[in-house]
């Protein structure tokens, strides 16, 4: 499957449109109740490996509450005769509790709503982003939610 090269240029591209959404960065850097009131990042890249991940991360290993993205591609599926590839790109979004509440909302529901202002319909290899479902996530001290959304590629 050719197509899995690229995989890693598709994550660039996901993390370049995240970094570009300045509340979306915000809501996962301050922890703070108004945190869409703070300054913009000076260095939004700063959150990558740090509380936005390309990998699965446990949250055990943070010493202070915090908000954090891991982004992942999921379930690789060959379709009409192998040549097209369906696979799932996955925002898991995990807030420790006492993080949740903000002046606007909650927290979690706002990052889906920046990642869904970011990635609804947008082009991802040769198809359109295509929003599947989101799923609770519940750990110890930290919970939030998984988007998945759906791409097709060619195989």
């Amino acid at each position: 499957m050719s197509n899995f090269k690229e995989l890693n240029e598709n994550l660039d591209s996901v993390f370049k449109r995240i970094l570009d959404n300045k509340n979306l960065c915000k809501l996962i850097n301050y922890n703070s109740s108004d945190a869409l009131s703070k300054d913009d990042l000076e260095s939004p890249e700063e959150l990558l490996y740090t509380k936005i991940f390309p990998y699965p991360r446990s949250t055990e290993l943070f010493s202070e509450a915090s908000s954090l993205l891991i982004v992942t591609f999921n379930n690789f599926e060959p379709i009409s005769a192998n040549n097209y590839l369906n696979k799932q790109l996955c925002f898991r979004i995990l807030v420790h509790e006492d993080l949740w509440r903000l002046q606007e909302g909650l927290r979690p529901y706002l990052i889906m709503y920046e990642i869904a202002n970011t990635f609804n319909g947008e082009r991802l290899g040769i198809g359109k982003t295509l929003f599947k479902r989101a799923q609770e996530l519940i750990g110890d001290g930290y919970m939030g939610f998984t988007l998945f959304y759906e791409i097709t590629d060619f195989n």
